[in-house]
C-alpha cells in the first residue's frame, strides 16, 4: 500500500520556508510505470542553494508528509 500525497501537500510544506518564493511540482509517469513528482524551487531574492537549504527542504517534507517515500536529488 502506498502513501498518497499531491502537489498541494508539498507546496504547503515547502513554501513555509522563508528561502523559497515558489515551488512548482509536476507529476511524471516514467516508461517503467514508476511515478515521480519532481520539486523545483524558486528561491526568494538574495537566497542561494546550499546544504542547509537542501536539509531544510528534505526535513520539512519528511517530517510533515512521508519519511518513507521521499528521496532528494539536487540539480542546478
Amino acid at each position: 500500500m502506498g502513501v498518497r500525497m499531491g502537489s498541494a501537500d508539498i507546496y504547503a510544506v515547502v513554501e513555509q520556508l522563508p528561502q523559497i518564493a515558489d515551488s512548482p511540482v509536476i507529476g511524471a509517469e516514467l516508461p517503467d510505470s514508476r511515478y515521480v513528482m519532481p520539486l523545483f524551487v524558486v528561491l526568494a531574492e538574495g537566497e542561494s542553494v546550499d546544504d542547509a537549504l537542501r536539509i531544510a527542504i528534505t526535513t520539512s517534507i519528511k517530517h510533515t508528509l512521508s519519511p518513507g517515500t521521499f528521496r532528494m536529488s539536487s540539480f542546478r
